[in-house]
């Protein structure tokens, strides 16, 4: 997008954009850093595109305009069913409230009639004539409803309503978004690329595939890929390793004396009433997942239902159960799945031993929830069938990882915060010895990325090695906190 200070709202991925040098400042650059002996490598951004600003993306001004009709309806992951609470019409949450939609005009002193609302404008598809603005805005294929509406018809990057996800599962989508990244590797432009969350994708083992087919076997490419303690990166993935974060968390751990965890621990139940161990941990993240599901990451969570519903067939002789129990049986499987996603083929042992806990869950929900266990047999049922469901329970369980644990419980526990970055874990103090961790990923990913900081750390590498030194000394710390902590100020609370 034009004036774009972090470049992840693409709006056109057939062109370099023209403020950074376009196609021949590119290639300008690349000239420069190979004659010097370095190599380009390039972040590309294949699950979304930027759509705040409907006219700088022409993709999504086509959609906006012809609806079902356009030629890149099917590039956006859009939920046109009549049941996605609009109507059947694509939602666009962009009004102040309810009422502001008075202020919707139309606008016809340009070269074709537009709505306005306020800075933003949105295209006239079917222009009913007149200046009735409200007539014409419902004779629209989208719908201008209020940006706290629960109403979303468009998957988006976790919850952020400008950046709208593309499907590039779809070979035709694939080729249309990723010819210019092809050219830059036939022309001998780019070295390699940093793959941005791949975990969004419907299939991103599949993605990876067709991406190195593109790329060729020499070029160097690295996925953003979120991994848990004790998470291994899928072997069978054509990739060179991650974009560091795993390297991150371990590194940190060679400054860390694990046997300080207790002492923290003590320190951080005084003040904060829990230990900040794993099961306090995992308390805490099981309450804040139940708000986000049904709240901000709500229309995901109801798609998602709706598609297994579909995909499934009745357990009993009564009928499916109802869409809500189906939604329950989505959360409470997803909010105690502990990767981003439990698909890639390296994890189906835990993702089955997942599945098993899952459904334990859901028979002891019984007595309280009838019901509960016909709804896990048919969500689950609806994922072994490889279709919508399939892809869409892993990407609805990334999103909720981000917003509940790296977004939320990140800034409510308070241990040791040098943990609390991406990739990291608040009550993961490492191992005594970190060098066989080391030396795992030298002789199993050579050439993957290492990194102290990235764009997502919220303090660098200094600042976090003088935060693990508390771990070296968990008593000096402790007194020094209890005399602190009574002089804080008192909460204020809005």
């Amino acid at each position: 997008m034009r004036g774009s200070t972090h470049g992840y709202d693409v709006t056109d991925p057939t062109a370099v954009r023209a403020e950074l040098g376009g196609r021949r400042g590119l290639e300008r650059l690349a000239d420069a850093a190979h004659i010097d002996g370095l190599g380009l490598v390039i972040d590309i951004v294949p699950n979304h595109l930027g759509v705040g600003r409907p006219e700088q993306n022409p993709w999504w001004w086509d959609v906006l305009t012809h609806g079902r009709k356009s030629a890149f309806a099917r590039y956006f992951d859009i939920d046109w069913e009549s049941r996605n609470g609009a109507g059947g019409k694509l939602a666009l949450p962009v009004l102040a409230s309810e009422d502001d939609a008075a202020s919707i005009t139309v606008d016809r002193t340009g070269p074709e009639p537009v709505l306005r609302y306020h800075d933003r404008v949105f295209p006239i598809g079917r222009d009913v004539g007149g200046g009735d603005a409200e007539r014409i805005h419902y004779a629209q294929p989208y719908r201008l409803v209020p940006w706290r509406s629960p109403v979303r018809s468009y998957r988006r990057f976790f919850t952020v309503d400008d950046l709208a996800a593309v499907r590039v599962e779809d070979p035709e989508v694939f080729a249309a978004t990723h010819a210019e990244i092809g050219s830059w590797f036939a022309d001998g432009i780019a070295d390699g690329l940093r793959v941005d969350h791949p975990d969004g994708l419907a299939d991103p083992v599949g993605y990876l595939r067709r991406l190195r087919a593109l790329t060729g076997p020499d070029a160097w490419v690295v996925i953003e890929k979120i991994l848990e303690p004790g998470e291994p990166l899928d072997p069978g993935l054509p990739v060179d390793g991650t974009t560091g974060y795993d390297a991150l968390r371990e590194l940190g751990h060679a400054l860390l004396d694990p046997s300080g965890a207790a002492g923290l621990g003590a320190v951080h139940e005084r003040w904060a009433g829990d230990a900040g161990g794993a099961e306090a941990l995992r308390a805490a993240r099981a309450g804040i997942a139940d708000g986000f599901a049904r709240g901000a990451l709500g229309p995901e969570l109801r798609r998602l239902a709706r598609a297994a519903l579909r995909e499934s067939t009745p357990t009993s002789l009564a009928g499916p159960p109802p869409q809500p129990l189906i939604e329950e049986a989505i959360v409470r499987w997803a909010r105690d799945t502990p990767y981003y996603r439990d698909d890639y083929p390296v994890l189906a042992a835990a993702a089955a031993r997942l599945r098993a806990e899952a459904r334990t869950r859901s028979q002891e929900c019984e007595p309280d929830e009838p019901g509960s266990t016909d709804a896990f047999h048919l969500l689950a049922q609806a994922r072994e069938r490889g279709a919508e469901t399939a892809f869409r329970f892993p990407q609805f369980t990334g999103a909720l990882t981000a917003k509940t644990v790296e977004d939320t419980l990140f800034y409510r526990t308070a241990r040791l915060i040098s943990l609390q970055e991406v990739g990291g874990a608040p009550s993961d103090f490492g191992p005594s010895d970190p060098h066989p961790a080391f030396a795992r990923r030298a002789a199993q990913w050579p050439a993957t990325m290492t990194a102290l900081s990235t764009h997502d750390t919220k303090r660098g590498e200094d600042v976090r090695a003088r935060i693990g030194v508390l771990s070296q000394c968990p008593a000096d710390w402790a007194a020094f906190a209890d005399r602190w902590m009574p002089r804080r100020p008192p909460r204020w609370i809005p």
